[in-house]
């Protein structure tokens, strides 16, 4: 079972590192097109400045609940998976007595 945990682990962190790089992309993607209308100035302008700033961190905090739901379903499945082996272990007992 240790070795299953593991892999299931791994699993987990590929896919939080996958949707972390994922993550990025899309940010810049939309940031930059709902804020940068021009290229006119070598330098973001004032209102292109707090645009960014206000979508960045609106983003961020979007994707930190992501993980932190996809972080509450590992939790839930891994107690389902134990209580579903515990439960296995009792019968496996009880049909020896």
């Amino acid at each position: 079972m240790g070795a299953s945990n593991s892999k299931h682990e791994k699993d987990i962190a590929y896919i939080k590192e996958k949707n972390q790089v994922e993550s990025i992309i899309r940010l810049v993607d939309v940031c930059f097109d709902q804020c940068v209308n021009s290229f006119s100035r070598r330098d973001l302008n004032k209102r292109e400045k707090l645009c960014t700033t206000q979508c960045v961190k609106k983003f961020l905090e979007f994707t930190q609940r992501i993980e932190e739901r996809i972080e509450e379903q590992s939790i839930s499945e891994r107690q389902k998976m134990e209580t579903r082996r515990n439960e296995e272990i009792k019968k496996h007992f009880a049909n020896q007595n």
